[in-house]
């Protein structure tokens, strides 16, 4: 099986991330808009993670994960 690379991206703005939707779907690329709670998952994993290599993780750092 061949690597995959994978991309998050964020905007504040529903045209922009229509146009790159389209542009994926024209290049071939499989993309999916992640809801609310899919997005704090990751998020939060990814603060956990960071957090298991590093030692530490600050309250603050799992809380803006949480978006609380």
């Amino acid at each position: 099986m061949a690597s995959t690379e994978t991309a998050i991206l964020q905007s504040d703005s529903k045209e922009k991330i229509k146009l790159l939707l389209k542009l994926a779907k024209e290049l071939g690329i499989k993309s999916k808009v992640l809801s609310v709670s899919e997005a704090e998952e990751y998020y939060l994993s990814s603060a956990i993670e960071e957090g298991m290599k590093t030692g530490d993780a600050s309250r603050d750092d799992v809380m803006k994960a949480l978006k609380r």
